[in-house]
């Protein structure tokens, strides 16, 4: 399956929209005003071990200084629904 540039614009612009609306409260270990999402991957996922599939994957790079500390990734079902959200500091 293969996504428009159009539809890659909409469900990273859809994953930021859903990241800039995490309390910072609920991030330990980093303060997100200076964290800065890079755009890595989407992927469709057609066999998963807990969640509903078909889904997409929309996964950033989290940059800090320059530096990659973690990852965001934000799942996605058919209809645009949030199904799961990751977010996973390195060390």
């Amino acid at each position: 399956m293969e996504l428009s540039d159009t539809e890659i614009k909409h469900y990273y612009n859809l994953a930021i929209q859903s990241y800039n609306n995490i309390d910072p409260l609920e991030i330990e270990d980093a303060d997100k005003s200076t964290v800065v999402l890079q755009n890595k991957s989407i992927a469709v996922i057609f066999n998963h071990s807990f969640l509903p599939v078909p889904l997409l994957e929309v996964s950033f790079n989290l940059i800090t200084d320059g530096k990659n500390i973690g990852y965001y990734k934000i799942y996605f079902d058919k209809d645009d629904t949030c199904i799961e959200e990751v977010f996973f500091l390195y060390g």
